[in-house]
């Protein structure tokens, strides 16, 4: 009786422990998920930016012919 006492103490042990596993990897997924899309953003804008101002630029010379 007393074996399976510690036996159900150990498997409720080991099962925190894994599910603080889990839980720890799905944050560090969630984070590294995030850096992820912050970096496309920036990307993107800034291709966005360049593509305006090479509009402005040939807006302005098509400006400069007329």
């Amino acid at each position: 009786m007393r074996a399976n006492d510690l036996e159900e103490k150990e498997r409720d042990l080991f099962m925190v422990e894994v599910q603080k596993k889990v839980l720890s990897s799905d944050a560090n997924l969630m984070a590294r998920q995030q850096n992820e899309m912050s970096a496309l953003r920036k990307k993107l804008e800034g291709r966005m930016n360049e593509r305006l101002k090479l509009r402005e630029v040939e807006h302005n010379k098509i400006l400069q012919r007329y």
